[in-house]
């Protein structure tokens, strides 16, 4: 992947997310400022995550950084906004595809890699100091061809034996084949439970 980059070029709200009427997440003003990232390995992919964003705390955390994965506007908020049935639904959809990616299974890989680049929707192809680079104006298209480029590699998904975050293993990922843990932190702790 050295010769192929990945840029994610969108938008955030500066003041945060925060969730209105229980069930609609939405940016705290109308003010957006530009959020460019560029991933030339899988070893910190946003997909992962997205997808470990499990409660609404992390979401928030995850959409105040990067914006929201697909925005439209609600009744209920002037701002753009996502309903948590989106959200939700979405970090479903990237985990299914995301687990068969990373699968080690060469077909449910492929498979997988097929339904995240159709799923990605545009994209701009340009070259760059001999590079390809991809770039994408929404995050869920980005997160997308992460899990397309995880397959491609052949990495595979793992849970991490404190947390039970998932992550990626592999050539690609700056991990061992036989990482048990996603950071040093939870190994810490891992060991220091077993030790008392």
């Amino acid at each position: 992947m050295r010769d192929f980059a990945l840029r994610l070029d969108t938008t955030r709200c500066p003041e945060g997310v925060e969730i209105v009427r229980g069930d609609i997440f939405s940016y705290r003003s109308d003010r957006e400022e530009r959020v460019v990232r560029e991933a030339l390995d899988l070893e910190s992919p946003l997909v992962t995550r997205y997808v470990n964003a499990r409660d609404d705390d992390k979401r928030i955390d995850f959409l105040s950084c990067f914006g929201l994965p697909l925005a439209t506007k609600f009744i209920f908020s002037p701002y753009p906004s996502t309903s948590r049935l989106i959200i939700e639904g979405g970090q479903k959809q990237l985990r299914r595809i995301l687990t068969r990616a990373g699968s080690g299974d060469a077909a449910r890989a492929a498979d997988a890699a097929n339904e995240a680049l159709a799923s990605a929707g545009n994209s701009r192809l340009s070259q760059n100091a001999g590079r390809m680079v991809a770039t994408l104006q929404n995050v869920f298209g980005f997160m997308c061809v992460e899990v397309a480029l995880a397959a491609m590699n052949g990495d595979r998904l793992a849970s991490c034996k404190w947390c039970r975050d998932v992550f990626l293993i592999g050539p690609r990922t700056n991990r061992r084949a036989t990482a048990k843990f996603c950071k040093d932190l939870c190994r810490v702790k891992w060991n220091r439970a077993k030790s008392t």
